[in-house]
């Protein structure tokens, strides 16, 4: 009986599933349409003091959850680490979709979305943006060229993904050098905002701050997405795998972390922090349940190489990086100019679409195509 009851659920749930979905992209749609045509004022609660709301920080919280893609691509092609030769398609699956998404979200949030192909044409070469702009538009070809490889595979096209995979070193390279430059890039931005920005978070080591911290927050986000392919396909994490990747994020985890207290040291913002409760506040919400937790986590071995255990640091890292950016973005602001913000409805349909639209193109993806090819040839 309980087999046969469960059939229907499984109906039902998928339904609801269903349903769901279709209803964000409508309200999504909707508000697209509003937000194209009625301008970014009329559909967002942006100002010269919050000059960046949602979008920028869901964008650059997923250019840094992407991140995974050339770490792993990295380690596998150019130090040649077989061990994660197995998921590093899914690395670059995830980070080809997030750096599309990134595409769209970006394009929302120009003041003229027609104008979104300027810096192809106009470049300021004094502008970090050019050169973000830049690494992330030849880093998503990049991409593109890699995730080529299991997609002329699933269509049979093996010549071509012969020839395809006689590059993988040469791509690794430049993925890993494009990712490195626009991580860093995007920290080179704030730069200009020090006179806006509360002083807890502005540092001449932002470059090197948004990048230590992009690379937890995409082994995390991997991680939690190598977890949900578990159910969607014929895969599941070896003992081994889960040891490697634990120790890997355990090592990026303890470095960013070096590089935050040193940035504080240096600067003298111990001090600051104690003299500001709100501030500190918010920096505690990203570094204690986002960093220092995760790290004490993954230090104990019982800890480290469980699967659950694994997957609580993997998503507390993830939840560090989402509030790495969102203090970087909307937070210092917010506390340096005492103005306030909350986003639309709009910002927030857009946004939850966007999202959905990631999930469902990764699922679809790593079902159709050889994304874990090492353990479809297994079972073969």
């Amino acid at each position: 009986m309980a087999n046969n009851n469960s059939k229907p659920l499984t109906r039902i749930s998928t339904a609801a599933i269903g349903l769901a979905v279709l209803a964000i992209f409508a309200v999504g749609l909707y508000a697209t349409w509003l937000r194209f045509s009625r301008g970014l004022g009329a559909t967002t609660h942006l100002s010269d003091s919050v000059p960046w709301g949602l979008w920028i920080w869901f964008t650059l919280t997923r250019v840094g959850l992407s991140a995974g893609g050339f770490i792993l691509a990295a380690v596998v092609y150019l130090f040649h680490y077989e061990r994660f030769h197995s998921i590093v398609r899914a690395a670059v699956l995830t980070a080809f979709v997030g750096y599309s998404l990134v595409a769209v979200e970006l394009i929302y949030d120009l003041g003229l979305p027609l104008h979104f192909w300027h810096p192809l044409i106009y470049w300021n070469i004094h502008s970090a943006m050019l050169e973000t702009a830049w690494c992330i538009g030849t880093y998503v070809a990049v991409l593109g060229m890699e995730m080529a490889i299991p997609f002329t595979e699933g269509v049979g096209w093996k010549k071509i993904a012969d020839r395809l995979k006689g590059l993988v070193v040469l791509l690794a390279l430049l993925g890993a050098v494009l990712s490195t430059l626009h991580q860093s890039s995007i920290g080179t931005i704030f730069l200009i905002a020090s006179e806006k920005m509360s002083p807890i978070w502005y540092s001449s080591w932002m470059p090197l701050i948004f990048l230590a911290s992009a690379l937890p927050g995409g082994l995390g986000f991997l991680v939690m997405e190598l977890f949900m392919a578990e159910k969607f396909v014929h895969w599941r994490f070896s003992p081994e795998l889960v040891k490697a990747l634990a120790k890997l994020l355990l090592g990026t985890l303890a470095a960013y972390l070096i590089i935050l207290c040193a940035d504080f040291t240096r600067l003298g913002k111990w001090t600051l922090l104690a003299n500001d409760p709100q501030a500190a506040f918010w920096l505690g919400l990203e570094t204690i349940p986002g960093v220092i937790l995760p790290i004490v986590l993954l230090a104990i071995p019982a800890v480290r190489n469980s699967r659950i255990g694994f997957r609580i640091a993997a998503v507390l890292a993830v939840l560090g990086l989402f509030m790495n950016r969102l203090n970087f973005t909307i937070v210092g602001f917010l506390l340096q100019s005492h103005a306030r913000y909350f986003p639309t409805w709009q910002e927030i349909s857009i946004t939850f679409m966007i999202l959905t639209l990631g999930v469902i193109i990764f699922i679809v993806a790593a079902k159709i195509l050889p994304i874990f090819p090492a353990e479809h040839e297994h079972e073969a």
